[in-house]
């Protein structure tokens, strides 16, 4: 392509250079740039192409490059060809040429890692008889982090070495490579090796073998739930491993490695034992997809032992961690009942804050799981403290994940609002608003009057009322008499049912039977009350129900 000559002349001469003065069988590499007119090609330029096996140069058009790589003497087409698909794009080729050199080598397989070398045996033979190629082959010692150092250099007077830890000490070089370097000059014919073969003291070898032995608890768990794994580690060379079995764990997610406890494991480890290894992970942070590492004796740590391979020591597995989405239940009661806005409670108490959590592996053990505020009439609210104000007792048992929290003040006269914040383990708060309840407080002991509801009635009644102060009176009888005085039904506190400080609605239903269990007739009838607390008569409290009461009596109706 570098002929300075008429378009005529270059292609003449280097088609009669081509064809009558490259041998068959040699190797033709042309190629052309771009903006070459082709239509110009003389048809002894073809065939020139032709003869080195191109198939496409008859369909080049102008100002295409092309690369053609052939051997003359070969047909049409077998010729390794690059056309462009336009003059402005660069096209290149890459191909391999067969022949014979003068030298050569061969190079083994990494032999080990080793104890101890022992001894190294090899042969090889010439085609030719004279021979006339040599060979040397050489010892490569390779260490721990990968350096290559050559150890030995045996010529084929030295077939048979017996003492190559003399060459090679294993606890430097604990992997060996061995090259053979060949040459012939007169053939070109490489010797045949017939044999290399390196003796050694093998270190041991185990793997992974979910075969015998695997586990999994789930690989989608609950947050809190822990990862329960469980796998086999098996022995599988023919030397045991005389130290005890470091292994290695960590976890992987969103590319950040987090390191868990190493284990020892197995003194000593003989061929064909087998380890169990049961590994259990907590969750409550590992939300979403992570991955679990596993490598046992892994490289480069202090308790590394020799090994043979290492790629069959290690375990990776994939598993997510569902997240806590649902809220814990908040509930709170005064003196056992669940109060309304403003009702009458005790001065002295008994605050019981319960919270349940569906979650039952991360169970509410924590104070920071709830914080607790009081409020009195126009004062500041304060916020309640473990130890100091409060009692907390966590949650002990997974099959009802709930804490409780006991508040028991002395509060003096006054209106007050308690709040509550609470919230599990995995930060879901019980409601989206915090809790409030407003109550009062009286400390002077009194009663409201009692009445009955439904009144008049036909089946059961129930008696309501309101105490105040912080105990509950020893004595509340209720008598039920006839118009004309006569008592047929006592009814006494033992019979009411639960009985507080503030709002009371009977458990107890009176039937309109008398005290011998015969059914009342229908008609009016008056009931008097007898409230005693530490043997005095307890204040009567005003209220508009004193409006249906006349000295002391009130009236109750049956009607069937």
């Amino acid at each position: 392509n570098g002929y300075c000559g008429s378009l005529p002349n270059w292609q003449q001469d280097l088609s009669n250079f081509i064809l009558n003065n490259v041998p068959n069988g040699n190797y033709v590499l042309t190629y052309s740039p771009k903006f070459v007119m082709t239509h110009t090609y003389i048809p002894q330029f073809y065939s020139a192409m032709q003869s080195i096996g191109s198939a496409n140069i008859i369909n080049l058009n102008d100002t295409l490059p092309m690369i053609i790589f052939g051997k003359k003497g070969s047909s049409p087409g077998s010729a390794h060809e690059v056309m462009a698909p336009n003059a402005h794009t660069a096209i290149d080729l890459t191909d391999s040429i067969a022949t014979k050199w003068n030298n050569g080598f061969i190079i083994s397989e990494i032999i080990g890692p080793a104890f101890k070398w022992k001894s190294l045996h090899w042969r090889v033979a010439s085609i030719e008889n004279p021979k006339t190629d040599t060979t040397i082959l050489k010892v490569i010692g390779i260490k721990a982090n990968g350096q290559r150092d050559t150890l030995a250099t045996f010529t084929e007077d030295s077939l048979d070495i017996f003492n190559l830890n003399n060459y090679a000490d294993a606890s430097l070089y604990p992997n060996l490579q061995l090259i053979a370097f060949m040459k012939d000059n007169i053939h070109r014919t490489a010797p045949q090796l017939k044999r290399w073969q390196v003796l050694y003291d093998e270190v041991p070898e185990c793997a992974i073998n979910p075969k015998k032995g695997f586990f999994l608890k789930n690989d989608t768990i609950q947050q809190g739930d822990n990862l329960v794994i469980a796998y086999a580690i098996e022995n599988i060379g023919h030397v045991a491993f005389n130290d005890s079995l470091l292994i290695t764990y960590y976890l992987s997610k969103n590319n950040v490695q987090i390191n868990l406890p190493i284990k020892l494991k197995f003194k000593p480890f003989y061929p064909a034992a087998i380890i169990i290894d049961t590994l259990s992970i907590p969750t409550l942070t590992l939300l979403s997809n992570n991955t679990l590492w596993i490598d046992v004796n892994p490289p480069g740590f202090p308790k590394y032992q020799l090994e043979q391979y290492h790629f069959n020591n290690i375990l990776s597995l994939n598993f997510n961690v569902s997240k806590d989405l649902i809220n814990p239940l908040l509930d709170v009661t005064f003196d056992n009942v669940r109060i309304l806005n403003g009702d009458i409670v005790s001065a002295k108490p008994h605050i019981l804050i319960s919270v349940i959590d569906e979650n039952k592996f991360l169970l509410l053990n924590d104070t920071s799981d709830v914080k607790v505020f009081l409020k009195k009439d126009n004062e500041q609210e304060k916020q309640l403290f473990f130890a100091k104000d409060l009692n907390f007792i966590p949650a002990s048992n997974s099959t009802k994940n709930k804490c409780m929290v006991e508040y028991k003040p002395t509060l003096s006269d006054g209106k007050y609002t308690l709040r509550v914040q609470a919230n599990d383990r995995s930060n879901n708060i019980s409601g989206l608003n915090d809790y409030r309840i407003s109550f009062e407080v009286i400390n002077k002991p009194s009663i409201t009057q009692i009445l009955n509801y439904p009144n008049p009635f036909s089946t059961s009644t129930r008696f309501v009322f309101t105490l105040t102060g912080s105990e509950v009176p020893e004595n509340i009888d209720i008598q039920i008499l006839t118009v004309t005085g006569k008592v047929v039904r006592t009814i006494r506190k033992e019979e009411l049912g639960y009985i507080h400080i503030g709002r009371n609605i009977t458990e107890y239903a009176w039937d309109g039977r008398d005290d011998f269990g015969d059914k009342l007739a229908n008609g009016v009838y008056l009931y008097k009350v007898n409230v005693r607390l530490n043997g005095e008569k307890v204040e009567l409290r005003q209220t508009e129900a004193d409006n249906y009461f006349t000295k002391e009596f009130g009236k109750l109706v049956i009607l069937r």
